[in-house]
C-alpha cells in the first residue's frame, strides 16, 4: 500500500512541476541553466517547493480524524528518492514549515521525537496538523 501512496505522491509532485516548467517557459521564455550560472544558485527552491508538495499530499490523503501526523523521515525518503540533497534540506531549513502552515489555518506541532528525559521515544521528529478551530481558510 506504501508503494502505490509513494508513486501516487510522486507522480502528482512530477506533474506539478512539468506543468509549472511548461508554463514558466512559455510565459517568460525561459532557458536551461548553464554549469556556470549553477554555482550562483543560492537555493534549491525546487527542493523546498517539493517538501511543501509532499507536505500537501500528505494532509490531502491523511486527514480522516482530527488531526494529520507526518513524519520527517516520509518527507526525507521522497526527497532522497528524487535525488535531493539532503544536507541542503536541512541547511535551507526546507523542514521548517510550521509557520507557512499556520498562516495557511493550521495549528501545528512538531516533535523532536526526545521525551523530557532526554530519552528517544523512537519516532523521530513528527508534525502534527490540526485544522485550527474557526478558520476559514
Amino acid at each position: 500500500m506504501i508503494e502505490g501512496f509513494k508513486a501516487d505522491i510522486l507522480r502528482r509532485v512530477a506533474e506539478e512541476q512539468e506543468k509549472k516548467s511548461q508554463k514558466d517557459q512559455a510565459r517568460t521564455g525561459t532557458k536551461p541553466i548553464t554549469p556556470a550560472e549553477v554555482s550562483h544558485r543560492v537555493k534549491d527552491t525546487r527542493g523546498a517547493d517539493t517538501v511543501i508538495k509532499i507536505f500537501n499530499a500528505y494532509l490531502e490523503f491523511g486527514m480522516s480524524g482530527s488531526e494529520v501526523i507526518v513524519k520527517k523521515r516520509d518527507i526525507i525518503f521522497f526527497l532522497k528518492d528524487e535525488g535531493f540533497n539532503l544536507f541542503q534540506a536541512e541547511e535551507e531549513g526546507w523542514f521548517d514549515i510550521e509557520e507557512e502552515y499556520r498562516d495557511a489555518g493550521w495549528d501545528v506541532e512538531r516533535d523532536s521525537g526526545i521525551d523530557d528525559n532526554g530519552q528517544d521515544k523512537g519516532t523521530g521528529i513528527t508534525y502534527t496538523f490540526r485544522p485550527r478551530t474557526g478558520s476559514t481558510e
